[in-house]
């Protein structure tokens, strides 16, 4: 036992350290060879339309929905309630965007007595046929309508799976099989574990575990939601660029194991405050909440480096009223639902070829937006920086991500802050 303590403290002290070194030291990020960035790569976790924030005011792919778990569709045996889950397949395909559709939970009638299940907290089911036909009455009820099903939302919160991760791959390979006889071309998304934990090795330790039982197998995409809450003992939120060697980590893994697969961010964000209320205070684990300018800042530079590090998707979490939500608590779109819908229209149908970080942790990312336009992202990590704009730019303009356009006129330097900025080229 003491040993295994030591052990975890080496590792958990030299995770950190990583962490740290990559944020202090020089970064180049190459993403030349990956193409121009897809509307897809643009999405969000949906809780607002049940809280009365009405649809998301900015554009966006798909929607990662929880009204399909088992628990709230068939809360007895065969009487099934469609109501919710209808209700949003009919507003994704009014508004033309795609729903991931999350099967998670045991619902109590289907597990054995000394296990009682929730979603966070799913107890064995005691027939796998009862898991199975859960799954096929929703594909079938759904099929040409649902085309992304992802499998459990961060089953590492559930300790029967913690003690068994075998339970957890069987239950993904019989969903996976049966999506699969019900329509071949339906998509499944693996289980989505996080980095969201205060030791943060913690986390990773996990995954291994469940990766060495077979986690990426049975899927298609690869998902995992990277968090970067503080550690344990701070209070202090950590940046975008502390997401770097979680990505880092995870394609690792995959690399490890064979595996090649789209990795997909289905859960993302920071505690963000409104302006007006909020109706409910965040977890402690979450630190202090950022201001909406700051976690506007946030959420352009998790998008910037999540499609330079690797990412094929990322679902922001989230568009709601609440605690991490997109909008006021009256239902306005704060600073980042602007800071999302601006940097889709810089990133969409753009090459992002590089993004580079200097020591002083300021960041140049060079991209050739859709309309064949040049152009550079800049920001620094620190509060405010000086950047000489290079002549070889030749930019004449900048825009702000409050959607905003600036003349540039004949400065060959200017003030850049945690906020990311486009200089524009003539070119």
């Amino acid at each position: 036992m003491k040993l295994a303590r030591i052990t975890f403290l080496l590792f958990a002290v030299s995770f950190l350290a990583l962490v740290r070194g990559y944020c202090e030291k020089p970064v180049h990020l190459s993403a030349a060879d990956r193409g121009t960035v897809p509307s897809t790569f643009f999405n969000l976790n949906i809780l607002g339309i049940s809280e009365g924030t009405g649809w998301p005011s900015m554009p966006f792919a798909a929607w990662r929905d929880f009204h399909f778990s088992w628990p709230r569709v068939e809360p007895a045996r065969d009487q099934w309630d469609f109501s919710g889950s209808d209700h949003d397949v009919h507003e994704a395909q009014r508004h033309g965007v795609d729903i991931v559709a999350v099967l998670v939970g045991v619902p109590n009638w289907a597990t054995s007595s000394d296990e009682p299940g929730n979603p966070r907290q799913p107890g064995k089911p005691s027939s796998l046929s009862d898991w199975s036909n859960y799954v096929r009455t929703v594909a079938l009820r759904y099929k040409g309508q649902i085309h992304y099903y992802e499998l459990w939302n961060e089953p590492i919160g559930a300790a029967i799976f913690q003690r068994d991760p075998s339970l957890l791959m069987t239950l993904n390979r019989v969903a996976y099989e049966t999506l699969k006889s019900v329509d071949p071309t339906i998509v499944v998304l693996s289980s989505a574990f996080a980095s969201g934990d205060p030791n943060p090795d913690r986390a990773f330790r996990q995954l291994g575990t469940f990766v060495d039982a077979g986690l990426l197998k049975n899927c298609d995409v690869i998902s995992y939601h990277f968090y970067v809450i503080p550690v344990a003992g701070s209070t202090a939120p950590r940046s975008p660029e502390e997401l770097l060697p979680y990505i880092t980590a995870v394609k690792a893994k995959m690399k490890k194991a064979g595996v090649q697969k789209p990795l997909w961010d289905t859960e993302t964000g920071w505690a963000v405050l409104n302006h007006d209320q909020n109706p409910q205070p965040p977890a402690s684990y979450w630190g202090d909440s950022v201001d909406p300018e700051l976690g506007a800042a946030y959420l352009a530079r998790t998008y910037i480096l999540g499609w330079a590090a690797g990412l094929d998707r990322i679902f922001w979490y989230a568009w709601r009223h609440g605690y991490m939500g997109m909008t006021e608590f009256n239902g306005d779109p704060k600073a980042p639902a602007i800071a999302y819908a601006t940097v889709q229209r810089w990133l969409v149908g753009a090459q992002l070829n590089s993004c580079d970080r200097n020591k002083d942790g300021n960041w140049l990312c060079q991209l050739k937006l859709a309309d064949g336009t040049s152009g550079v992202i800049s920001w620094t990590e620190a509060n405010s920086a000086q950047l000489d704009v290079d002549p070889a730019w030749q930019a004449h303009s900048y825009w702000t991500i409050d959607g905003r356009k600036h003349d540039l006129g004949d400065q060959t330097s200017m003030q850049i802050s945690r906020s990311p900025i486009l200089l524009l080229s003539s070119r």
